[in-house]
């Protein structure tokens, strides 16, 4: 079955076709500096360069894929709406994928967590922590007041137990 997937909960515009064969083409359009993105330019143009690309209609396509978040509100905005209004078209099923999943499942199946983390501006980050394909931190937003080195070292440590939480998970 073919996948095509899209993801504009960062500035970035990212598109993806997962083919019959498992073959795996992206296209993505990254902003220069404080930009905020133009999904709605970018994003149907890269999804037919890819269709293109790999020699199919989205008559072949069998599931559409779309980042629900968490991301930028605009984004999220365009890219769910794009999803929604082709699986209407195409009479295709639609799939939401946590944004912070797939970052984290971008990682491969290392030893222990992965957290995930992206930008939510004005010096706040979305994250969540994964584990061999769970979930063990739901995402969550959070300050960043101190910078991404000692936040990752942070992140890194195992949570202190406490009465009113529970030791962590032996993953960790």
């Amino acid at each position: 079955m073919i996948v095509a997937g899209m993801d504009t909960a960062t500035p970035s515009t990212v598109a993806g076709l997962l083919l019959d064969d498992d073959r795996v083409l992206e296209a993505r359009d990254d902003p220069e500096g404080p930009s905020r993105g133009d999904h709605a330019a970018r994003l149907l143009v890269l999804l037919e360069g890819l269709l293109a690309e790999a020699g199919v209609g989205w008559d072949e396509v069998g599931r559409i894929a779309v980042g629900a978040g968490p991301g930028g509100f605009t984004g999220l905005r365009i890219g769910i709406a794009t999803a929604r209004a082709l699986a209407q078209a195409t009479g295709v099923p639609l799939v939401p994928v946590s944004s912070l999943a797939a970052l984290a499942a971008g990682a491969g199946d290392p030893p222990g967590a992965v957290a995930a983390v992206l930008d939510a501006r004005r010096g706040e980050v979305f994250a969540g922590v994964y584990a061999s394909g769970r979930e063990l931190m739901a995402p969550a937003a959070a300050s960043c007041s101190s910078p991404p080195t000692s936040t990752a070292t942070r992140c890194s440590a195992p949570p202190p137990s406490s009465p009113l939480r529970p030791s962590p998970p032996s993953a960790w």
